[in-house]
């Protein structure tokens, strides 16, 4: 094991998956992230920065009490220095939100402080081309949820993820992708998306 003097900070969030869950369902996500945080170089320094919510919704950010708190520490406009951690792990990269706006704005507010967001895969989502792939899975799961039953919702978004975080996938620019770009200006704006895809 490295010695802790050569790993980086790092917090988790864990947020229960369903009302149906058992009590190991938050414990079961933070194994995953620890497991993933010391292949990666990454420790828990504080208690504190394991950061759970004990609710269902990813959709209505807004009641997660530990959610907020991570929020109260990004909401400066000045880049924070020193940083708290250098990432945040989560199990799976719904446990942040089933809302493309809170994942795009969450995302930029980590990207702008330079604190990375990983999954208990070891997915990065933080860099330009992770970023982007987290505002198609966001979008993704907010289309299946509102239009397809729970079964179809999940088969595509792991099939989404796949094709997302495939390698092929990252090979190319996000900058110069029409797509991408769109979902990008379109959240930032405060576009209504299934709107604007209606038009």
């Amino acid at each position: 094991m490295k010695n802790k003097k050569m790993l980086m900070p790092a917090a988790i969030y864990v947020r229960r998956s369903c009302a149906k869950s058992n009590d190991s369902s938050c414990e079961d996500q933070k194994n995953h992230c620890l497991k993933k945080m010391g292949e990666l170089g990454f420790y828990l320094a504080h208690e504190q920065d394991l950061y759970e919510d004990d609710v269902v919704s990813g959709i209505l950010f807004f009641t997660r009490k530990r959610m907020a708190q991570i929020l109260d520490i990004l909401k400066t406009p000045r880049p924070l220095d020193p940083r708290p951690y250098e990432a945040i792990f989560v199990d799976d990269i719904s446990r942040i939100a089933r809302n493309i706006a809170f994942c795009a704005l969450f995302g930029q507010a980590l990207r702008f402080h330079k604190i990375k967001l990983f999954d208990a895969l070891g997915h990065e989502y933080t860099s330009l081309e992770g970023y982007c792939m987290l505002l198609i899975m966001a979008l993704g799961a907010e289309i299946t949820r509102t239009f397809l039953s729970s079964q179809t919702s999940r088969g595509i978004h792991a099939a989404a993820q796949r094709m997302a975080l495939s390698k092929k996938a990252y090979g190319f620019k996000p900058a110069n992708n029409f797509l991408l770009s769109e979902i990008k200006n379109a959240v930032l704006n405060n576009i209504n998306v299934e709107e604007a895809m209606n038009e």
